[in-house]
């Protein structure tokens, strides 16, 4: 994701300020459901941001979405239906955030500097053991949250909160 100029050469904006004070007073960044590359990341690319992320103590929590979408989806050359898995989703967030930032002195170099933790929907079509063992070596813990009684899509609101 990068944002151009009207003569097509790409441009670092800043994050607001008001935004980094947000952040750094707060107890736990919360990456919400959404569309990856329309709604989530853009706002994870601006200058700053990273640097931000990084330097919580806190949680950091990505909820990923309760179904495959358009953003993440693709048919491949044999006409199968693709999608990102959990760690092309997670990759892409910690891309996003270091996107501008250059090598973070304090980090640990990890993208455990942006997510500390996955929550997924127990029937994720984007989580597998293999994808659990992968995000535990990157050192982001799972939490698989149960499927709403009536949408198998949507996760149970009564235990997302706990």
């Amino acid at each position: 994701v990068f944002y151009v100029n009207e003569s097509g050469t790409a441009v670092l904006p800043p994050v607001n300020p008001m935004i980094l004070q947000h952040l750094r007073s707060c107890q736990a960044v919360i990456y919400t459901m959404g569309s990856l590359y329309t709604s989530i990341l853009p706002s994870l690319v601006l200058k700053g941001m990273g640097r931000a992320v990084a330097a919580l103590e806190g949680p950091k929590i990505l909820i990923l979405n309760g179904s495959t979408d358009r953003e993440t989806m693709w048919h491949g050359a044999d006409g199968r239906i693709c999608h990102m898995m959990a760690e092309d989703i997670v990759a892409a967030v910690c891309d996003a955030l270091n996107e501008n930032e250059g090598p973070l002195e304090t980090s640990s170099g990890g993208c455990q500097d942006y997510i500390t933790h996955v929550l997924y929907l127990q029937a994720s079509p984007v989580v597998n053991p293999r994808q659990i063992k992968t995000l535990s070596d990157m050192g982001v813990a799972t939490v698989e949250i149960p499927q709403d009684d009536h949408n198998a899509s949507h996760y149970d609101d009564r235990m997302l909160i706990k």
